[in-house]
């Protein structure tokens, strides 16, 4: 069994210290300066945002009044990794790290491993925008096991990979169409030689069509 990992809530008035430190000296977070690198809403929880920094996540639920860090040990990743961040509706967080996806059912405090994203370099994911509890990432990279669009419909407990090419590729992202819960859009590249691609499918994954891009040595598709 792994043992969850476990984070540290900060205060605002800490949080409001911490900000006052970094201003009256340099600081930085495992060799980079402390900055934001991704910022993620929901339409349907507007007071919420999930703020990505480089040291670890920053999440508000009260439209910013109040905020809460959550350290990137706890997460499991350190240094210049820079996660996905995705709240789901049911109020799950879901988050990519160095090999697959982690999962915390209480707010950041404990996260797990999600099985079925063991050894997976994750480079999309997404929860579908009117099925709530379905999600879909995608994986590939010189540093990935798995090739493959990756399929949750449990609320992001596990995930199981469907492959739109057999040809290896590295798949950069995911889109679901909110006017068909069945239509899905992934892009992925192939480095040598340079080839883009864009997948579709209109049963949920099953079965794929694909279409090829030309493009430039070192673009991707996403």
């Amino acid at each position: 069994m792994t043992r969850p990992r476990h984070a540290t809530v900060l205060s605002a008035a800490l949080a409001a210290a911490l900000g006052t430190l970094a201003i009256s000296a340099p600081a930085q977070a495992n060799g980079r300066f402390p900055t934001v690198m991704s910022v993620t809403g929901r339409d349907d929880l507007p007071a919420t945002l999930l703020v990505g920094a480089t040291y670890g996540l920053v999440v508000t639920t009260d439209m910013g009044a109040t905020w809460g860090w959550v350290c990137e040990q706890a997460i499991g990743y350190m240094g210049t990794f820079d996660p996905i961040f995705v709240k789901g509706a049911s109020g799950v967080y879901v988050a990519t790290v160095f090999d697959g996806l982690v999962r915390s059912v209480d707010g950041g405090c404990t996260w797990d491993p999600v099985p079925g994203t063991e050894g997976a370099e994750v480079r999309g994911l997404i929860e579908h925008p009117t099925v709530p509890g379905t999600y879909y990432a995608t994986t590939g990279g010189t540093a990935s096991m798995i090739f493959a669009v990756l399929i949750s419909t449990d609320d992001a407990a596990s995930f199981t990979a469907v492959v739109p090419s057999a040809l290896p590729q590295w798949y950069d992202g995911v889109a679901a169409s909110p006017a068909d819960p069945l239509r899905l859009y992934a892009a992925s590249w192939f480095p040598m030689p340079r080839q883009g691609f864009i997948h579709r499918s209109d049963d949920g994954g099953m079965s794929w069509s694909s279409t090829e891009l030309t493009i430039p040595d070192p673009s991707s598709v996403r």
